[in-house]
């Protein structure tokens, strides 16, 4: 391959080129209102996920036409580039077309380093596995036959293919004339092929040859070198009088050659070059210390008087430098007077705030480097309180920061250089903390293409206004299992799972305390957590009952409790652990109180049959409706499961609720969906026999609200399935839906579709399941439909979505601008980014309002 392509094929796109083969595509909607109260509420819709397709391309380049003499081998070199978005390999063939004599022989060479000269005299057939992007030399070598004679001509044409798609072809042909007079042969070559901004000296060379039957006159070599490759004066040297150098001016130069450089063109004139007699011309050039990433290709143009009175035009081979990444990336305050620093902890200050308050901290990411680069956003919360709830926010202030690149964290999407986007941190502190900080989160931009660069904030609050806790398994209360203040002398809950399996404990933080509280969760083998250790691999991570990554609870209630779970992995190869098994230690802190509780818990590492539902859910609903929540039941067991009964109960008299098999994954409930009692009701619609090991089935819990429930009481709802014989992580085969009485309550649903041809007519029914095998240049339709599920009207409602990174919006020519059933719409201009709000006002108890758009995926 050639050296740096794997750098060409990541430093050539731009910001809005074709998405890899895989990248992920995510996007979720908001919405604002103001309830009955006149109190301004924010909700979010579910995340829906685009799985971008493989799409083949190749280019070979290019046609070539030389003069050869009788008995000569001639080489053509070409290049062959990958311009799809996967990884693909391509065949090489060549057909030798009729002419008025037949080559004698026609192999295929690699030429990985291009310059012109085989790397090695082993024919090939097929290139290596080229990136997106990426650029593969080769020579095709013809020989012409002794007995040919002046005037005659013959072609051969090259062809690449596509391995992934054998319908992608694109190819070459190349010329040869007989003749009996000179032939001048130039091959180019560079001695550094690729480096960073201000990469010096770099060598090229020029090396001629005359490979005919007379001597060639008047030998002109003209390279005209690219922007941002700069000729080193003094430099020029010739194989006849080096080391002595040519002086860069016309007519200054020793008997036979004429060499000059006028602004970044150098022009070598030869007198006379003999039949047989080869040389060179060489010259160092420098990278301009501002050059952008990419390749920069440079081709000498040729001219020489081949001995009948012909002036002969030809040009060189190509040579590509490939200027590296210069990776750098600035995160900073948008009001900052250090902005674009590149300094690291640039500090945003706010406060002193009220106890409660929801925070929004500016920064913008500065992509300081000279290529195209996504840079993932993380941050880590230093001395914020236990509780405290975060959230990565993009441009528009209002939706979630979603992964573009498909590696599990938020990103900016691609950046060019120089190019600066916003990313806020919105902060929601507990209602009952308080105390003097400074409290602060670091927030982290690390480049996707280096990620050893890159660079951080402190988003710091000074102060804000200032309890018991006990850490439970299971349920919550005093007689719940691990009741009291720990740490236990013996494991109050074991886990069993496989090697490589995740042991899933269910807790219950209970604030037994009279102010409401938050606390930090962490986990150790050590009960003291002097040091927060874990076995060598094990990893643990908490989960809130969305499933979502958490470090610390919410605020919770004097008397209440947070249901959460605690997910440790165990890695695959680990040794069995029998009973009782490794102590693994929760702890709960609160980071203003300083109350704590410690439980022991373990984790036995073995066999098991396995059934899972996830996840936990919160909702609102209003009395005498219903609440609508989704589940996976996921089979973790190694064999195929048949029976399990699926139940559901409610903690609150009155609450009924019903379980329903997604057929169709949209998330809702069908006329088609079954009401399912049993995972064998699943398994009679299903091909096969059993559900099999780690597949995975929507289930949707229909819980009905009674009439007169009050506003504000809660209820769970536990869907439950039945243990299978022999399984013991039993914490897995429940999960709870909490649901809150409310009288003002907009849900928000986002479904998409696929229009592969961008007509403005969805290929398929609507979704909240991910798309597969969108390629680049289809459209993805949105809907966003908004419920007042509460029992009286809201005011202000704005739907806002945006255009996720790696699309742009699109009108299809007029076929689906963005619609909206009630209120007004304002988009961005067809093919640009940015916010899709649909401005609907009132909306009244059970009424609905609807916003459909569509995005391209760039091509």
């Amino acid at each position: 391959m050639l050296v740096g392509a794997a750098l060409l094929a990541g430093l050539s796109l731009t910001a809005d080129a074709a998405p890899r083969a895989g990248a992920v595509i995510g996007n979720q909607a908001t919405a604002t209102y103001v309830d009955q109260n006149g109190v301004p509420q924010t909700t979010t819709s579910n995340l829906v996920e685009t799985l971008v397709a493989q799409v083949a391309g190749v280019d070979i380049e290019a046609n070539q036409t030389q003069t050869s003499a009788p008995g000569a081998t001639i080489y053509f070199p070409h290049t062959v580039t990958n311009t799809g978005n996967g990884n693909d390999t391509y065949t090489l063939t060549t057909v030798n077309n009729t002419g008025t004599f037949d080559f004698t022989n026609i192999v295929i060479y690699a030429d990985a380093n291009q310059d012109g000269v085989p790397d090695n005299f082993t024919p090939i057939t097929v290139t290596p596995s080229l990136i997106p992007g990426g650029v593969y030399g080769i020579i095709v070598a013809v020989t012409v036959p002794g007995t040919a004679t002046a005037g005659q001509t013959d072609n051969v044409t090259i062809r690449s293919t596509s391995v992934f798609n054998g319908t992608i072809t694109d190819a070459n042909t190349d010329t040869v004339t007989v003749t009996n007079n000179a032939v001048i042969a130039v091959t180019k070559a560079e001695d550094i092929t690729s480096g960073p901004p201000g990469t010096a000296p770099v060598t090229i060379t020029l090396t001629y040859t005359n490979t005919g039957n007379t001597a060639a006159t008047v030998v002109s070599l003209t390279d005209a070198l690219p922007t941002n490759m700069l000729y080193v004066p003094g430099s020029g040297r010739w194989s006849v009088t080096n080391p002595a150098p040519l002086t860069d001016a016309v007519g200054g130069d020793a008997a036979g050659i004429d060499y000059s450089v006028t602004g970044n063109t150098i022009t070598a004139v030869i007198a006379t070059v003999g039949p047989g007699q080869s040389g060179f011309i060489r010259f160092q050039v420098s990278i301009s210390p501002t050059a952008p990433a990419g390749p920069l290709l440079n081709t000498a143009a040729i001219s020489y008087v081949d001995g009948g009175g012909n002036t002969v035009p030809d040009n060189t081979n190509t040579v590509v430098f490939t200027v590296t990444p210069n990776v750098a990336v600035d995160l900073s305050d948008t009001g900052s007077t250090t902005d674009n620093d590149g300094a690291n902890n640039d500090i945003i200050t706010q406060g002193p705030v009220p106890q409660g308050s929801t925070l929004r901290f500016d920064n913008r990411v500065t992509n300081n480097g000279n290529g195209v680069d996504t840079f993932d956003i993380t941050f880590a919360n230093g001395t914020f309180p236990a509780g405290t709830s975060f959230q990565l926010l993009q441009a528009d202030g209002q939706t979630p920061l979603t992964d573009s690149n498909g590696n599990g964290i938020p990103d900016t999407g691609p950046l060019n250089p120089g190019a600066t986007i916003s990313v806020f941190l919105r902060v929601t502190l507990p209602s009952g903390a308080t105390g003097v900080g400074p409290f602060d989160v670091i927030k982290t931009a690390t480049s996707v293409t280096d990620p050893t660069v890159s660079n951080t904030t402190t988003d710091r609050l000074t102060a804000i206004a200032t309890s018991t806790v006990d850490l439970t398994n299971t349920s919550a209360g005093a007689g719940a299992p691990g009741a009291g203040i720990g740490p236990e002398a013996a494991p109050v809950t074991a886990v069993t799972v496989t090697p490589g399996g995740t042991a899933t404990f269910s807790l219950f933080a209970n604030n037994t305390s009279a102010v409401p509280d938050s606390y930090l969760i962490a986990a150790s083998t050590d009960p003291t957590f002097a040091t927060i250790a874990l076995p060598p691999g094990w990893t643990v991570t908490f989960r809130n009952a969305s499933n979502g990554v958490i470090t610390n609870t919410p605020t919770i209630l004097a008397g209440g409790n947070f249901a959460f779970t605690a997910q440790v992995t165990v890695p695959a190869g680990s040794a069995p652990i029998a009973a009782p098994g490794q102590s693994i230690y929760f702890r709960l802190a609160s980071g203003t109180s300083g109350a704590l509780d410690v439980k022991n818990d373990a984790v036995i590492v073995a066999t098991v049959r396995e059934l899972v539902i996830t996840p936990n859910n919160t909702g609102q609903g209003f009395p005498g409706g219903t609440v609508l929540y989704t589940h996976t039941l996921t089979i973790g067991s190694n064999v195929a499961e048949t029976n399990a009964p699926l139940t559901t109960t409610n903690s609150t008299a009155l609450w009924t609720s019903v379980i329903y098999y997604d057929a169709n994954g949209n998330g809702q409930i069908d006329p088609t969906d079954p009401v399912i009692t049993d995972i064998a009701d699943i398994d009679a619609l299903v091909p096969g026999a059993g559900l099999p090991p780690g597949s995975s089935y929507p289930i949707l819990v229909q819980v009905f609200v009674p009439a007169g429930a009050s506003p504000s009481s809660t209820n769970t709802t536990t869907v439950t399935v039945t243990p299978v014989a022999g399984e013991i992580n039993v914490a897995n085969n429940t999960a709870n839906d909490v649901t809150t009485v409310v009288t003002g309550d907009i849900r928000l649903l986002k479904t998409q579709a696929l229009d592969a041809a961008c007509d403005g007519a969805a290929d398929g029914a609507f979704v909240t399941t991910p798309l597969a095998n969108a390629a680049p240049g289809a459209c993805i339709v949105y809907r966003v439909v908004a419920t007042n599920a509460g029992a009286t009207p809201v005011t202000a409602l704005v739907i806002s979505d945006t255009t996720p990174a790696l699309t742009t919006y699109t009108t299809c020519a007029g076929a689906c601008a963005a619609t909206a059933t009630v209120g007004t719409v304002t988009a961005p201009v067809s093919g640009s980014t940015g916010q899709v709000v649909n401005t609907v006002g009132p909306l009244a108890a059970g009424g609905t309002a609807t916003l459909t758009f569509t995005v391209q995926i760039n091509q």
